[in-house]
């Protein structure tokens, strides 16, 4: 038995990553096995040796009277005693460490779910490793020298028991070895388009996913009857669930703004046409990746219903990719989802947690993980030809914004901010220059603070409850969650930027030239970044006299009809259509051209905006306060037309902005005498 665990063993612990999961269990199963008949041999081979060497259960334990030297009553010297000692102690630790291992998959039948932390597991594998190979090693050095009394004592009560025993052993090893090479092989669950898939539409080509930038392993589409839910994942990894079942990636496809304005491309846009839902692959790509995949972006549907299909960009998407081509954009990544072995019993994966992380691409089995590489296969967008125009069309180009900065070349990834339980603190404490522990946290907090709002209607915006959302967790738990992830999103925003005003008279005594610096301090790209045609910052400059009276107000924003000031500075780019109109309702098939407003600020850049006050209005003498506001929204409100148009004529509601960052100055008014003046950062209030 125990040639039979160690040979089996061995082969689990030094199996490539890619080993087939077929005969990964089997040999599990057969270690498994072995390790528990041995243990209990192993008691019963105690006690019966204990009664043969005259030796006690208190001696076995307590081995001091073995440092008194000498020959015990059979003749054994010290160094055969305590030979045998160590034997006894490292094969019961090596048993006791594998039953550590045990336990785990034992417990998941009842529905007891005991998972030990990533370094308690490492810890527990490489004891029970180093135990297993010290055992062998005391094994063949301990009965290298048992007295041939010992060994005829043996052989007269067992004849031939030696010989058969290293019989059993070497074939065990064979037959473990014999295992892995006649087991079948995991082959691909791929599906061929037009074979398996009928009537999938092919308008360009022998790409499947084009134009997503999707790659499999096997070129084919996924099948989608095999794609796990994460509330799968979720069994287990319930911390991670909660997590990404209140974030936006989990809602990337059932959001109503976006599932409005994606049919609005398809059925509104002139440039859709015949292949206007071929080219919503485009779209969806990265916001309904895994129905892409499995083919659903054809007209003709023959992809059938499947939770996972509805969940966004969940566990399984990232967690088989191997490859990704973050400057091709689109859903730049190639996935091995053909691969994978959906009906793998969950007490084998507790009993073997080493190989499900590396067949789940544990950062530990594969760095690109943990690379902003992954992160920017989706958040860049390049509009290919095929979709419209004559060359390709840069929309969203968050990634090559990071990899031009310090971050980049300090190593600092998009994951260290965006996935880390309180990314306001880790960003605040990168601005002091300190370089906080990566601790991961799959909430992916970014800026859409619109669908995590508890006070709005989420069922309907975020396109209903979430998967899983009776079975993991309540209601009230899923509200508390989103509460805390609307407050990590709001700041982050409010940590990303810096504001400063600085204040002098105008050189005709009637007005106050004002000099207004935003600096973006915190983000490790542009500020702002993302879809810039719906995501945008604008500035608010308010100046009262001292009697209270407003003298001077730019950047208003109406909360009745949902615009703000036209004349504001605005960072926003603006798109039109081949006769001049301005797009503002996201519809990008339709985009001929495209300028800003005023262009982000890169990171760890600023930028300053002079404004000029008149003064005429305001009151001779006393001081004026001046408010700076930094205003951030997440889309104009005309993208709300695309919900009534499609969804409710009478839908109705504000997108409302977030307050980044404000600053205060109370200056001397210039008309009453005082001399020139210049307000200091110092002298600033925030």
């Amino acid at each position: 038995m125990l040639g039979l665990a160690f040979g089996s063993g061995g082969w689990l612990a030094w199996a490539p990553a890619e080993w087939n999961w077929p005969a990964f269990q089997v040999v599990l199963v057969v270690h498994l096995v072995a390790g528990g008949l041995s243990l209990v041999l192993y008691l019963f081979y105690v006690i019966v040796h204990l009664r043969e060497t005259e030796g006690s259960v208190l001696g076995f334990l307590f081995p001091f009277r073995l440092f008194g030297g000498g020959e015990d009553a059979s003749g054994s010297s010290f160094g055969k005693r305590l030979s045998g000692h160590l034997l006894h102690w490292h094969t019961l630790a090596a048993h006791l460490t594998g039953v550590a291992f045990v336990i785990p998959a034992l417990l998941w039948y009842p529905g007891v779910i005991v998972m030990a932390g990533k370094s308690a597991y490492a810890g527990m594998s490489w004891a029970h490793l180093i135990l297993s190979i010290l055992t062998a090693v005391f094994w063949v050095f301990h009965l290298r020298r048992v007295p041939m009394a010992a060994s005829g004592l043996i052989r007269s009560r067992m004849p031939g028991a030696s010989r058969r025993l290293s019989y059993y052993a070497a074939g065990s090893v064979v037959a473990v070895m014999v295992l892995t090479v006649v087991l079948p092989q995991q082959g691909s669950t791929g599906l061929a388009p037009g074979k398996d898939l009928p009537y999938y539409s092919l308008p360009w080509g022998d790409d499947p996913y084009f134009p997503a930038e999707w790659k499999t392993t096997d070129g084919k589409l996924i099948d989608w009857r095999r794609v796990p839910s994460a509330e799968v994942c979720g069994e287990c990894h319930k911390k991670e669930f909660r997590e990404w079942v209140s974030s936006i990636h989990a809602v990337t496809g059932p959001d109503v703004i976006y599932e409005s304005t994606i049919i609005t491309n398809e059925l509104d846009s002139h440039a859709g046409g015949a292949t206007a839902t071929e080219k919503i692959r485009w779209c969806d790509s990265c916001h309904e990746p895994l129905g892409i995949l499995a083919g659903g972006g054809s007209p003709i549907n023959s992809v059938g219903p499947n939770e996972a299909l509805e969940e966004g960009a969940s566990c399984i998407l990232c967690h088989t990719a191997v490859e990704a081509r973050p400057l091709a954009g689109n859903g730049g990544l190639t996935v091995a989802l053909n691969e994978l072995d959906r009906h793998i019993d969950p007490a084998l994966i507790m009993a073997a947690p080493q190989q499900h992380a590396r067949s789940m691409q544990a950062v530990s089995s594969n760095p690109m993980m943990a690379s902003s590489d992954m992160c920017g296969a989706c958040h860049t967008e390049i509009r290919p030809p095929e979709v419209n125009g004559q060359s390709a069309m840069h929309l969203q180009d968050t990634y090559d914004e990071w990899r031009r900065t310090s971050y980049a070349r300090e190593g600092i990834q998009c994951q260290n901010c965006h996935m880390t339980p309180d990314p306001a603190d880790y960003v605040a404490r990168l601005k002091k220059g300190e370089r906080p522990e990566r601790v991961v946290s799959h909430r992916f907090v970014g800026n859409n603070y619109l669908l995590t709002d508890p006070s709005l209607p989420q069922t309907f915006l975020r396109g209903g409850p979430p998967t899983g959302h009776n079975t993991l967790l309540t209601k009230k738990e899923w509200l508390e969650d989103l509460g805390r992830q609307q407050k990590l999103i709001l700041a982050l925003l409010q940590e990303a930027a810096d504001l400063k005003a600085e204040a002098r008279p105008g050189k005709d005594g009637d007005s106050l030239d004002l000099a207004v610096t935003i600096t973006n301090s915190g983000a490790g790209h542009h500020l702002p970044t993302g879809p810039l045609d719906q995501r945008y910052m604008w500035l608010e400059v308010k100046v009262n006299d001292s009697t209270g009276k407003t003298v001077f107000h730019s950047g208003w924003f109406d909360g009745e009809k949902g615009y703000e000031d036209p004349d504001a500075v605005k960072y926003l780019k603006i798109l039109y259509d081949k006769d001049g109109n301005h797009i503002r309702n996201h519809v990008l098939f339709d985009v001929d051209r495209l300028e800003y407003t005023r262009k982000p600020i890169p990171a760890g850049q600023s930028d300053r905006i002079p404004y000029t006050v008149p003064l005429t209005d305001a009151a001779p003498d006393g001081d004026l306060t001046v408010e700076v506001r930094l205003w951030y929204r997440l889309a104009l409100q005309d993208i709300v037309q695309n919900i009534r148009d499609k969804f409710d004529a009478g839908f109705h509601a504000i997108i409302p902005p977030v307050l980044m960052e404000e600053t205060t100055v109370t200056v001397p008014s210039p008309r009453g005498g005082q001399a020139a003046l210049n307000v200091s950062p110092a002298e600033v209030s925030q």
